[in-house]
């Protein structure tokens, strides 16, 4: 145990002999306090802080939320302890609805007319006071709230059930920008939902498909914010889509039946921004004795198919589950359900280059106007025929 004053650290158990020394260090992060008015000079109180960090890429300047607290009764807030943020630029920013993904549920009346305000007391990030930090050094900041075009935007899903205890979420994609923040919302079990401070611009609100007891469905609407006091939406849900499709081994009919082999396709949702494709589910199913499997529960959008559980066995999938050169996504559009041969995994027997075997062969018929997906196996090529 390490023992400060008002601080105890727990560093785990070593053996120590005598003679002995013990050295550990600890890094502290930056810190930044500062306080929050009112357009009026009064102070502004509860209200979320943010310190966010300009990121060291070499392009335009971008920032990302790095520590955030909340004002006390007198408009004063320290971020930094415990957060142990790096020394870097930052700028700091008031922002009702919160700095983390999800959205601060019940923002006061009072405080959901500002949007997001940036040290001193401006609107644009670009006009914003960059601040360097580092943990040697004390900084402050005063932020003065200004009233501005902040949208308050309420939805409600059409035929949305959840019959579980755990709440829907709702995604929020903003306009790209220097500072944008993707937001999360719970949705109520009547299916509303509510985000607040949105300034102008082009956004896109995702709901996805949530396992459980209750019908998959998937809704994906695009909104255009004005600088409206209020905006309300209507968005439909749809049913989900499948992916499915056959494993074969080269040379043979059937290396599956009756063997203990137990394989697995993933489907990984690709081609989202960054941070909205980590809050987007993806889709496994376990393959048959037959080799058929059937991915359920997606929605629209780029997939990158793999399979897995052969390697134990001396089989690796060379070309299979490509639909196109290898790395290049299967994609499935609303409406859009898409089977066929997963391709040939080729068992390895030590050689490690040449052309492979097998050949592709053909589907059984598709019935009529349903989208076939056939891979040639080994080669990584693919048609997609009627």
């Amino acid at each position: 145990m390490v023992v400060r004053d008002r601080y105890t650290f727990q560093v785990g158990r070593i053996a120590l002999r005598g003679g002995d020394a013990l050295e550990r260090m600890f890094s502290k992060g930056v810190e930044l306090a500062g306080t929050v008015t009112d357009e009026r000079g009064a102070a502004v109180q509860a209200v979320t802080v943010c310190a966010l960090r300009r990121a060291d890429s070499g392009g335009p300047a971008r920032y990302a939320p790095a520590m955030w607290g909340r004002t006390d009764a007198r408009g004063q807030f320290v971020l930094g302890p415990g957060a142990a943020a790096p020394d870097g630029v930052y700028i700091a920013a008031v922002m009702p609805s919160g700095c983390d993904t999800a959205t601060v549920p019940n923002v006061p009346e009072r405080l959901a007319q500002y949007p997001p305000t940036y040290a001193p007391g401006v609107t644009s990030v670009a006009d914003a006071r960059e601040i360097a930090l580092d943990a040697g050094a004390a900084s402050s900041v005063s932020i003065t709230l200004k009233p501005g075009p902040a949208t308050r935007l309420d939805g409600r899903l059409v035929g949305y059930v959840n019959t579980t205890v755990v709440p829907g979420q709702i995604v929020l994609e903003p306009p790209d920008g220097a500072a944008s923040i993707v937001r999360t919302a719970r949705i109520s079990s009547d299916g509303r939902f509510a985000f607040v401070g949105l300034t102008p611009g082009a956004y896109r609100l995702i709901v996805a498909p949530k396992r459980g007891p209750d019908p998959l469905k998937w809704a994906v609407q695009s909104v255009v914010i004005a600088g409206e006091p209020i905006r309300r939406l209507l968005m439909p849900l749809h049913s989900t889509m499948a992916l499915a499709g056959r494993i074969e081994f080269a040379g043979h009919l059937s290396m599956l039946y009756k063997t203990p082999v137990f394989l697995t396709v993933n489907a990984y949702r690709v081609g989202d921004r960054g941070e909205v494709g980590r809050l987007m589910p993806s889709g496994w199913d376990s393959v048959g004795p037959d080799g058929v499997f059937g991915i359920t529960g997606l929605m629209p959008g780029a997939y990158l198919l793999s399979v897995s559980g052969t390697e134990p066995f001396g089989w690796h999938p060379k070309a299979a589950l490509y639909s196109g050169p290898p790395g290049e996504a299967t994609r499935l559009a609303p409406g859009d359900g898409r089977a066929g041969r997963a391709g040939r995994p080729v068992q390895d027997r030590g050689l490690t280059g040449g052309r492979l075997p097998g050949g592709g062969g053909s589907l059984r018929a598709p019935r009529a106007g349903s989208r076939v997906l056939r891979v040639a196996s080994s080669l990584g090529r693919a048609d997609v025929s009627r």
